[in-house]
């Protein structure tokens, strides 16, 4: 019987008795049938990409080849190992060319995100020159991959060489390594014929160093020559990758006519008492930190072992420190990203090192002639630097300023310019100066200042070839701005003045050779004496207005590197400070 018919006569038995029948279950009738739902299901909620990732590059593996080899070689026998008593100071303390290194900018070249950020942001500017200004850039940042295309006469490496994994990444991820700067001859250095990393290496596994007499049975086993040159510690070697002149280019490509020197400290040191030195005794001391000499083999065995046929050496540590603390943290803190070879521990060693650097041989800030005439406070800052080139030095997207803070008797601020967030920005009356962003006034160098709202930013700003101030090297014509430091010494008629003088400091004759002094004078009205002055000269690796100036760009790197600085101490490093109350 059909369902329907059963349920008829249910509703019968329903009509002409009184107690209805338990139904069972095949009397009950059934929902009709759901439809299928033939749409797709939704699409999982996936989290937002990490911008970081446009800065991802693979952790290196060794390479070689028949005219370089990757680090890894040479660490073999020039790194430090417990069972070694080789490459260590007086004190025990490791001194090996290999781990002092493997933290530096100089090994890290080829990772360096702001300079990956700063590449990206010129190629978006001046699209039809792409292809030339990642290659010239690897010349300096890469320079055993860019060495080797060049040896073997085909197309030279652009910065997606990081990323290809290939044997020539792994030169180029090795940044500026040990096989390049011992094999770069000595040819022409010195002259600008060898600037703008034009150096000369001929791949024939000659290794240079400045030791007369090497023993090279391990090096030669593994077929390289080691030979005394004296070259190795000229400062010369140093200026074919430092000393950059830039020729100002349309976006089209085609060179307009201007041209400017991007960084130049040994044109610097030429033109001040330093023009006899050289670059290694500061950034490759042969002193510890105590300055105690270092007498140490510079080798050991590649079990380990101490080699005795090693005399003893003047080493020279491989610490190439300058200012930079931001890139080492960056590289540090997020190894996810950029896999450095180096451990944590090995950039802290760098940064500790740095901030000696800038703290201990940089500059010394004094506060004088100070006086309280009624309610007018007045009082000198004098700044004398320590070294031997501008500072700061090199690519203009660092910076310097002075922070100068007076307060009253009760603690009461009575002025303060300079003072900066936890961003490194500078702020005016609490609030974020108006020259820290993007498009932002050119804050001019002062003589003298009498208002809060003034701030001592020693920098370079470029300009175009209409004059005005750019953010993009490659269009760079000129300076707007360059009141940066000068060096002791400093000769105004000098024969590289017109390359390297200083712009915008007219007028003030206390900026002069090898420091500056400016003079403060405060309005106390209100407050109650005696006031302390509390003043601070502070260092930046990356400005916050450069940061902002490249931000603009919007490609993936400049992305990948506002990301990275988002959670980054940005705050500057103390290069000195002076303090001194006046009643």
């Amino acid at each position: 019987m059909s369902r329907r018919v059963s349920v008829l006569a249910l509703l019968y038995v329903l009509a002409c008795t009184g107690d209805p029948p338990v139904p069972t279950a095949t009397d009950v009738p059934t929902d009709p049938p759901t439809p299928t739902d033939t749409s797709p299901p939704p699409e999982p909620t996936l989290p937002p990409p990490d911008p970081r990732e446009a800065l991802q590059l693979p952790a290196i593996l060794p390479g070689e080849t028949s005219h370089f080899a990757t680090s890894h070689s040479c660490a073999g026998c020039h790194s430090n190992h417990p069972s070694s008593t080789a490459m260590r100071d007086d004190s025990g303390a490791p001194v090996s060319a290999f781990d002092l290194w493997q933290s530096s900018m100089m090994a890290n070249a080829g990772r360096d995100p702001i300079w990956r950020a700063v590449v990206s942001a010129e190629i978006a500017a001046t699209p039809g020159a792409a292809e030339i200004i990642g290659k010239r850039c690897m010349a300096c940042h890469a320079p055993m991959a860019y060495s080797q295309t060049v040896l073997e006469g085909t197309e030279s490496p652009g910065v997606e060489t990081l990323m290809a994994g290939t044997n020539t990444s792994q030169l180029a991820l090795d940044g500026v390594s040990c096989a390049l700067c011992h094999q770069i001859e000595p040819t022409g250095l010195g002259s600008e014929s060898s600037w703008k990393g034009n150096y000369t290496v001929l791949g024939d596994r000659q290794i240079y160093g400045p030791h007369p007499n090497p023993v090279g049975t391990a090096m030669e086993a593994a077929g390289w020559s080691p030979s005394f040159s004296s070259h190795i510690n000229q400062a010369g070697l140093c200026a074919t990758c430092h000393t950059l002149i830039t020729d100002a280019l349309d976006p089209d490509g085609t060179p307009n006519g201007g041209s400017v020197v991007e960084q130049a400290p040994l044109l610097e040191m030429l033109n001040s008492l330093y023009a006899s030195s050289d670059c290694q005794s500061c950034h490759l001391p042969s002193r510890t930190d105590q300055e105690a000499t270092i007498a140490t083999p510079i080798a050991r065995n590649a079990d380990g072992t101490d080699d005795p046929s090693l005399p003893d050496r003047a080493i020279g540590r491989h610490v190439f420190v300058g200012g930079n603390t931001l890139v080492p943290a960056l590289l540090r803190d997020n190894p996810d990203i950029f896999n450095p070879a180096a451990p944590a521990a090995a950039f802290d060693a760098t940064i500790a090192a740095a901030r000696a650097q800038l703290s201990w041989r940089t500059a010394n800030l004094t506060l004088q002639d100070s006086a309280l005439s009624g309610s007018s406070l007045t009082f000198d800052t004098q700044i004398i630097t320590s070294v031997g080139h501008k500072f700061p030095t090199g690519i203009p997207l660092r910076r310097a300023w002075l922070r100068v803070q007076v307060t009253d008797a009760d603690g009461a601020t009575v002025f303060l310019s300079g003072d900066f967030d936890g961003t490194g920005r500078i702020l005016v009356n609490g609030q974020v100066a108006p020259f820290e962003g993007q498009g932002g006034p050119i804050p001019p160098h002062h003589a003298s200042i009498t208002d809060d709202d003034q701030v001592q930013i020693y920098e370079a700003v470029l300009a175009d070839l209409a004059g005005n101030p750019t953010y993009r090297l490659l269009r760079g014509a000129g300076y707007v701005k360059d009141n940066r430091l000068l060096p002791e010494g400093w000769n105004p008629n000098g024969v590289n003045i017109p390359r390297v003088g200083p712009i915008g400091t007219d007028g003030d004759p206390d900026y002069a050779s090898g420091g500056d002094t400016v003079q403060w004078m405060v309005d106390t009205t209100g407050f109650t004496a005696p006031f302390h002055i509390d003043a601070r000269l502070y260092y930046q690796s990356l400005a916050h207005r450069f940061g902002e100036e490249i931000f603009v760009a919007n490609t993936p790197e400049t992305e990948g590197l506002r990301a990275v600085l988002e959670t980054a101490d940005r705050r500057p490093d103390l290069v000195g400070y002076a303090t001194l109350t006046v009643n």
